[in-house]
């Protein structure tokens, strides 16, 4: 999946219950003075974009997640122009940003979000899957998010966002956007619409390092 442009993938990671882990990312296009970035030019990026998700993780805390569900760090991987591995790495870790609320829903559902690009095709659109363990954002909608949450979640992808666009970077870097990576065109393309929906979904790798609590088992006779 690469793409013409040189990019940096932003992953926000977390756990649910302790040892269940869970992610999601976006990508940052890059116009740069040379074909590779310098380490320390990456630590920046990384640590600048780890502010900005504090602050978003901490508004979606009390409206997503539940007891059990936090955030705590953000890895950076830059992958240069026609590569599809990243070449360098930057990891800054937090401390937990949790949620509280005690009524719980199970740790695969999430809230989704798309990033939509000028491109109405399929390969234009990237989608982040939030975790969303609070029983009650789905307190004012049966079956669906509220209103309310849905609102609070898309204004705090915006803010994520408009943030990421507006940093300042190293020289090494000139210019920068949230972009789409596009296998199909092989091009980074630009995000221009952020749309959240009150269905939730579900990424069932989520739960994959969960166990049972209790089990039970009959015989018929």
């Amino acid at each position: 999946m690469a793409t013409t442009e040189p990019m940096v993938r932003l992953q926000i990671k977390g756990h649910i219950q302790g040892n269940q882990t869970w992610s999601t990312s976006l990508w940052l296009r890059l116009t740069q003075t040379t074909d590779f970035i310098s380490q320390a030019t990456l630590d920046n990026i990384t640590g600048n974009a780890s502010t900005f998700a504090q602050t978003m993780c901490t508004s979606l805390s009390t409206v997503l997640w539940g007891s059990g569900t936090q955030a705590d760090s953000l890895e950076g991987s830059w992958y240069g122009g026609h590569g599809d591995k990243p070449s360098l790495v930057s990891f800054k870790t937090w401390t937990p940003i949790a949620g509280v609320g005690s009524a719980l829903m199970p740790a695969y559902v999430s809230a989704v979000t798309s990033f939509r690009s000028s491109s109405p095709s399929r390969s234009g659109r990237g989608r982040s899957y939030m975790p969303a363990t609070l029983a009650t954002a789905c307190s004012s909608s049966a079956n669906q998010f509220s209103s309310g949450a849905v609102t609070n979640v898309n204004a705090a992808w915006l803010g994520f966002i408009n943030s990421l666009n507006a940093m300042t970077t190293p020289a090494e870097v000139t210019a920068h956007r949230v972009a789409i990576r596009s296998s199909s065109t092989n091009h980074a393309l630009d995000v221009v619409r952020i749309v959240t929906d009150s269905l939730p979904d579900v990424q069932h790798r989520r739960a994959d390092k969960l166990l049972a609590s209790s089990v039970v088992a009959a015989i018929p006779t």
